[in-house]
């Protein structure tokens, strides 16, 4: 049996991730896009700054192509009008061992221009 979603790319299992719900411009029907953004793929994997979106009415994934936070993983978002602001967390790099930096900062990501 095969569903809709078959076809569509879609957003690998993650953790630590975050999702923010946006009604798109002019939508009276409440929330229609949800932004999910960062997190980890494995256990002892490194953070990664993928952003995607989830349109609500079509049930349709998109990577967003435009310029994403730095990667990071464990942190807090939230969104004000077209920005999905991102606080804290720590990123995750991979070397010979899984480096670990705290983050303390605050980035602003446009979901309108993706940037």
């Amino acid at each position: 049996m095969t569903s809709q979603f078959d076809e569509q790319p879609y957003v690998s299992g993650r953790s630590g991730s975050s999702v923010v719900g946006f009604a798109r411009s002019g939508s009276g029907s409440g929330v229609t896009t949800l932004f999910i953004y960062g997190g980890v793929s494995s256990q002892d994997g490194p953070t990664n700054s993928e952003t995607w979106f989830f349109d609500t009415e079509r049930h349709t994934w998109t990577q967003v192509n435009g310029t994403a936070p730095p990667h990071r993983a464990y942190h807090s978002t939230l969104h004000w009008k077209d920005l999905m602001i991102v606080f804290g967390g720590f990123q995750a790099t991979q070397g010979q061992y899984l480096e670990y930096t705290f983050s303390n900062d605050l980035v602003i990501f446009n979901t309108t221009s993706q940037q």
